[in-house]
């Protein structure tokens, strides 16, 4: 499936493959804002739950695998309330190292 949305993995990877002439050094920073406010070089990767609280912000929440794992821990304060809100989607999330 093809997608002009900006947000979308199939998006990102058509990004990296206009960069794939680069060295595998090159060092991979990500911006803190779209006004280029700080930026801080890549650490990771993640999955998990997005819930758009804006057309520019959310928040991130456990998939319902890794809410379930977290529940079978005995004491972990984990419950179905802290399951991702209706309306949330599978996300990949880049993380900074800072």
């Amino acid at each position: 499936m093809h997608t002009d949305d900006p947000h979308t993995l199939g998006a990102l990877r058509r990004a990296m493959a206009a960069l794939a002439s680069l060295p595998d050094d090159t060092p991979v920073i990500l911006a803190k804002d779209s006004e280029g406010n700080g930026y801080s070089p890549f650490a990771g990767t993640s999955e998990g739950m997005y819930f758009a609280e804006s057309s520019y912000a959310g928040s991130r929440y456990l998939t319902d695998d890794e809410l379930a794992e977290e529940m079978a821990q005995p004491g972990s304060g984990w419950s179905e309330d802290d399951g991702a809100p209706e309306g949330s989607v599978l996300a990949v999330f880049l993380t900074p190292i800072n």
